[in-house]
């Protein structure tokens, strides 16, 4: 049996060129809304909170939005997503940065939802 998790959505106030999505069924419908029209479009990388979604057709026409899945790549794969992150000076939505020994801390505060954006741990 699935555990869904609720993961609170701080909707984005802007279009951007692309999305990695990995949370999956929680996140679809605003991670569709937030691609910029006929750019890189919408990437699946996971589906932590499930993989069932609804499809609207209009706007993935209408902004011509690609949608792919990706699982995993090679290392040439990943260098060259590392390189083009450096290129496109791409910044992560950072929330929170802590150390490593409050990992415990941070890891619940993600599996209780209570948190937004990427926590970065540290040594």
């Amino acid at each position: 049996m699935h555990t869904r998790l609720l993961l609170p959505i701080e909707p984005l106030s802007r279009k951007v060129p692309a999305v990695v999505d990995n949370i999956g069924s929680d996140s679809w419908s605003h991670s569709g809304v937030v691609a910029r029209p006929r750019r890189h479009g919408l990437v699946m990388t996971g589906g932590t909170t499930g993989f069932e979604v609804p499809l609207n057709l209009l706007p993935m026409i209408s902004d011509q939005l690609t949608i792919s899945g990706s699982i995993m790549g090679t290392l040439d794969d990943m260098k060259s997503m590392v390189s083009l992150i450096a290129q496109a000076a791409i910044e992560p939505e950072i929330g929170a940065v802590m150390s490593m020994v409050r990992a415990e801390e941070a890891f619940r505060a993600m599996w209780e939802g209570s948190v937004t954006r990427k926590t970065v741990l540290t040594r």
